[in-house]
């Protein structure tokens, strides 16, 4: 098993698989299948200055943490028999956290 440690402002994220049967019972077959949106953090390093993209501070993001992404963010990677995406900083949209849990600033 390998390793993975992301250079400064990139994040692994491992995608969560999408159902195999819909809400309503309908099998969906592996062709009509979109790539999810959502993901688990693997791996993160945040970037080196916060002036790389005009922010003052970033949002903590650590392993296990869920977050949503852009459709066509990243590089999807291939390690061992694990598919990850590899994201920049900037492409997180948000962490997904439980109600009532939010981080205060």
């Amino acid at each position: 098993m390998l390793k993975l440690d992301p250079m400064p402002g990139y994040v692994v994220i491992k995608r969560k698989v999408q159902d195999d049967i819909s809400k309503g019972g309908i099998v969906i077959p592996e062709t009509a299948k979109a790539k999810t949106q959502q993901g688990t953090v693997v791996a993160a390093c945040p970037p080196l200055t916060p002036d790389t993209v005009g922010a003052s501070e970033y949002p903590e993001l650590k392993p296990g943490d869920d977050v949503c992404f852009g459709a066509f963010a990243g590089t999807d990677m291939q390690v061992d028999e694990d598919s990850y995406l590899v994201v920049m900083w900037q492409e997180v949209m948000c962490v997904v956290r439980p109600n009532g849990k939010a981080k205060k600033s």
